[in-house]
């Protein structure tokens, strides 16, 4: 079980080859959906306490996506290495990308998509959240 983000910052969970986002949280539990919400109703609850899995997930209409999987993880790793780093954005998406299977390499963005990523994840980081919000009086 791993936990990654959207492209909007929310949640997604990889469990046993199916790619979960996460619909809501109650008191002691988050309730995940399969990826594939339109073709597949599979759903599984974990604790917020400790992240074991409550309910197990449904019978899926559909076999386990192991290349969006390693998409998934790829442009979560090109996501990191573009914060941690200072190489230029086509080796950060290059060296990322060189190790993968062809399969999930169908299922990555495109290149210029992967260079706008990094390019956005960098500027994000270079903004100091707590410099521009301060009060002041009037």
């Amino acid at each position: 079980m791993e936990l990654t983000s959207t492209i909007f910052g929310g949640k997604k969970l990889i469990y046993n080859g199916y790619i979960y986002i996460k619909d809501k949280d109650s008191n002691h539990s988050t309730y995940w959906r399969c990826e594939k919400r339109g073709l597949c109703n599979s759903r599984m609850i974990t604790s917020r306490i400790n992240g074991f899995v409550k309910k197990s997930p449904l019978n899926h209409n559909h076999q386990p996506d192991f290349a969006s999987v390693e998409a998934v993880k790829t442009i979560e790793a090109i996501k990191l290495r573009s914060t941690l780093t200072e190489e230029v954005t086509s080796s950060v998406t290059q060296n990322a990308t060189s190790s993968i299977s062809i399969a999930a390499t169908v299922k990555l963005p495109t290149k210029e998509c992967l260079s706008k990523i990094v390019r956005r994840k960098r500027k994000l980081s270079d903004i100091d959240f707590y410099e521009s919000i301060h009060t002041t009086r009037g």
